[in-house]
């Protein structure tokens, strides 16, 4: 019986010491993969520095939080590379008890060093996981940071635009800007769901547009639907075809949703031929009763390299 014991215990070290093999192999392909995506991410960030010099404020900021997640990579790197030791050490060990297996007279002291074997096999086993769940996060920002990066030419202003300023109307460039939308007026909430259409009336092209949504009261600026952040952004190739709404993030577009102010782009510069348009549907306003008696939202259209801008035709009013 004492000798069936013993077999059960080494042979579930044995299917321990397989199962943490292969789940090393599974995190040091992993590692492999993240690096050549830091090191294909340090190669676009050299691009990006030669390309958009004028922008450079904005572009420090994102390579500083592109070091940070760096740094804390290596040292989760670090720490990989001693548990790889640690394991090799204990993987030695083991086929050194498993060898004398059977000759060794003293098989009480050989059971006690199994049942060591064991909980070390266990602790390792949950720091492996820890560092799994670390390095599964920080490939997640490192994806998120890439995005960013490849992203930031399509949807990045030089400088806030005003939306208070003349708008000048030119006989070759000419755009609308219209809002179809409905109230669903409940209690305690009302939503307004809508779409707007921007479309060419000139003729001669437009280029990216960005969207501006003016709220007032400026604390009911909420819009939801089908606009995407930074992190949920999910186009890998993004060109005429292959592309969606985000909201900006840099520092100027936060400050102008603390006025009220929500800037929306797409995540690829398109033009807008003559005759065309483009859409953003099925967006919701979602609206706290109690706190509103009315609401008012505007929409403006900046096609920056037109230097162009309109005002939408109709707006929307709201009295509670």
């Amino acid at each position: 019986m004492e000798e069936q014991k013993r077999g059960i215990s080494v042979a579930r070290l044995i299917d321990r010491e397989r199962f943490y093999k292969e789940k090393a192999l599974r995190l040091e392909k992993n590692f492999i993969f993240a690096n050549e995506r830091i090191s294909a991410l340090e190669e676009e960030v050299r691009t990006l520095t030669q390309a958009y010099e004028a922008r450079e404020k904005e572009y420090h900021d994102v390579r500083a939080q592109f070091d940070q997640i760096k740094a804390l990579y290596e040292t989760l790197k670090e720490d990989y590379a001693k548990e790889t030791a640690n394991n090799q050490q204990l993987t030695e060990e083991l086929l050194q008890y498993k060898n004398r297996f059977g000759t060794d007279a003293d098989r009480n002291a050989l059971d006690e060093k199994v049942k060591g074997f064991e909980r070390l096999l266990n602790d390792m086993q949950r720091e492996i996981n820890e560092k799994d769940r670390e390095l599964n996060h920080y490939r997640k920002r490192v994806t998120i940071l890439e995005k960013r990066l490849k992203l930031h030419a399509a949807t990045s202003l030089n400088e806030p635009p005003s939306v208070d300023a003349d708008f000048i109307q030119r006989s070759a460039v000419e755009a609308i800007a219209y809002m179809d939308y409905a109230l669903i007026d409940r209690e305690p909430r009302a939503m307004v769901r809508g779409n707007l259409t921007i479309e060419n009336k000139g003729s001669k092209a437009l280029s990216t547009p960005y969207i501006c949504f003016r709220f007032n009261p400026g604390d009911a600026a909420i819009l939801k639907g089908r606009i995407k952040t930074w992190e949920t952004v999910e186009t890998e190739i993004n060109d005429r075809d292959h592309w969606e709404w985000v909201y900006l993030d840099n520092d100027w577009a936060k400050e102008a949703k603390e006025r009220g102010e929500l800037w929306i782009a797409p995540t690829a510069p398109f033009a807008i031929l003559p005759g065309e348009r483009v859409e953003l549907n099925d967006w919701q306003i979602p609206i706290e009763r109690r706190f509103y008696e009315h609401l008012t939202v505007e929409v403006f259209v900046f096609f920056e390299k037109n230097d162009y801008r309109i005002k939408g035709v109709n707006k929307i009013a709201l009295n509670f």
